[in-house]
C-alpha cells in the first residue's frame, strides 16, 4: 500500500498509528482528515513522519498553521497540503513569521494551502531585516486558496499584500495557482489593477500562472508587455474569463490584438485563458498574417469574451493565429438561469467556420484567408 486516508478521530481507538510502520512500510502518501493542530495530535504526526521512511506527501484537512511551526526540521516531505481553520489558537499575536526555506524544508517542492487571507498575510510576512540572512524557498509549485472556512467572507481590500508576501517568501516559484478571497456579494466580480500583482514579476522562473474565481485583473497591452518580459518562459497563463451579464467589456482592457503580444514573446506558450473584447478592425488585422501561436499550443480559452456584430474579421484573425480550430475554447452557460447564452451561440458560429476553413486547407494544401 502506497496511499492511505485516515479519519483522525478514529486513530486512537483503532490503534492505527503505532501499527503503521508494520502494516504499511512503503506508504508514500497519507491523507489525515480532521487532524487539528493540538499538541497530542502533533506528537502523533511526529511519530508518523519518523516511522515511515518513504513518506513524501501529506494532506491534512481541518487543521491549523501551528503545524508549520513544529513539524520536524529537515523532513523529507516533498508535498504538503493543509486546509487551515482561521484563528489557530496556538498562533498568538506576535508569533514569528512562518519561514518555508531550504534549511527547514529542503525537499518541499509542492505546497497547497487553503487559508484565511488575513492569516496568510500576517503569518507569512517576513520582516525586511531578515531578507539578507534567510535561505531560499524550496517551493516550486504553489496552489493557494483564500478559503472562507468560517463563513464570514474575508474582505481582502487590495490583494496587493498577498502578492507581496508571495514574492518575498516564495522566491523559487515556477507555478502559482491562486484563488483570491470572494467579495461578500457574489454577483459583483472584484476587479483590480495590474500594479497589484507587480511584486511577483520579480519571480523569474514562473512558467504557470493561474488566477481563479471572479477576481478580474484589468490589464492593458503595456501591462502584458511587462508581464511577458518578466516571464519569458511562460507556458500557461489563466485569468478569470466568465461574466455575469451579456456585456462584460467593463471587465477587460484587452482585445484580440493583445494576443499578438503573447504570440511574439512567449514561444513556449501552451494555454492562454483570458477575457477579451473581440472587436477588431481591418487595420488591426493587417500585421497579423505570418504570426501564430506555436505548434505545441493547446488551448485558447476565451470564456464569455464579447463579440462584435460582424464576425468575419474575428474569424480571419483566428484563422491566422491558431494552429488548429480545436484549440479555441469558450463558455456559454448562463450564471443566472439555464441554457446557453447568445454569446455562446455566436462563438459556436465562429468555431464552425474555422472548422470549414481548416477542411479546405487540408484538402487543397493552400492557405485560405477567411475574409
Amino acid at each position: 500500500m502506497r496511499s492511505l486516508q485516515i479519519e483522525w478521530h478514529l486513530t486512537h481507538k483503532l490503534g492505527l498509528l503505532r501499527d503503521l510502520r508494520e502494516l504499511c512500510p512503503n506508504l508514500h502518501e497519507i491523507n489525515l482528515r480532521g487532524l487539528r493542530s493540538e499538541p497530542f495530535s502533533v506528537v502523533d504526526l511526529y511519530g508518523i513522519i519518523a516511522s515511515l521512511d518513504n513518506l513524501e506527501i501529506i494532506e491534512i484537512s481541518e487543521t491549523g498553521l501551528f503545524l508549520f511551526t513544529i513539524l520536524p526540521m529537515r523532513t523529507r516531505l516533498k508535498f504538503l497540503h493543509l486546509t487551515c481553520y482561521p484563528g489557530d489558537e496556538f498562533l498568538r499575536s506576535g508569533s514569528p513569521p512562518i519561514l518555508i526555506d531550504t534549511r527547514v524544508w529542503p525537499h518541499l517542492t509542492g505546497l497547497s494551502l487553503e487559508i484565511d487571507h488575513h492569516e496568510f498575510v500576517s503569518l507569512f510576512d517576513i520582516p525586511s531585516e531578515s531578507f539578507s540572512s534567510r535561505h531560499p524557498s524550496p517551493v516550486q509549485d504553489f496552489w493557494l486558496k483564500m478559503h472562507d472556512l468560517n463563513g464570514t467572507f474575508s474582505r481582502p481590500g487590495s490583494p496587493y499584500q498577498i502578492f507581496r508576501v508571495l514574492a518575498e517568501q516564495f522566491t523559487s516559484l515556477h507555478s502559482l495557482a491562486i484563488f483570491l478571497p470572494p467579495a461578500v456579494d457574489h454577483d459583483i466580480p472584484a476587479t483590480f489593477e495590474f500594479k497589484v500583482i507587480r511584486p511577483i514579476l520579480n519571480l523569474p522562473n514562473i512558467t504557470r500562472f493561474m488566477l481563479r474565481d471572479k477576481s478580474h485583473l484589468i490589464m492593458t497591452d503595456a501591462d502584458v508587455r511587462s508581464l511577458v518580459a518578466a516571464w519569458p518562459r511562460l507556458e500557461v497563463f489563466w485569468l478569470p474569463n466568465c461574466a455575469l451579464d451579456e456585456n462584460p467589456r467593463h471587465l477587460t482592457a484587452l482585445t484580440l490584438s493583445s494576443l499578438l503580444i503573447f504570440i511574439d514573446h512567449c514561444p513556449s506558450l501552451r494555454e492562454l485563458r483570458l477575457l477579451v473584447d473581440a472587436r477588431i478592425t481591418a487595420a488591426e488585422l493587417k500585421p497579423v498574417p505570418g504570426r501564430s501561436f506555436p505548434k505545441a499550443f493547446e488551448r485558447l480559452i476565451l470564456g464569455h469574451s464579447p463579440l462584435p456584430e460582424k464576425l468575419h474579421l474575428v474569424i480571419a484573425f483566428l484563422t491566422f493565429v491558431l494552429p488548429a480550430p480545436r484549440t479555441l475554447s469558450y463558455s456559454g452557460f448562463r450564471l443566472r438561469g439555464h441554457g446557453r447564452s447568445k454569446n455562446h451561440r455566436r462563438w459556436n458560429r465562429v468555431r464552425n467556420v474555422l472548422n470549414r476553413v481548416w477542411r479546405v486547407r487540408r484538402s487543397t494544401g493552400i492557405s485560405v484567408q477567411c475574409m
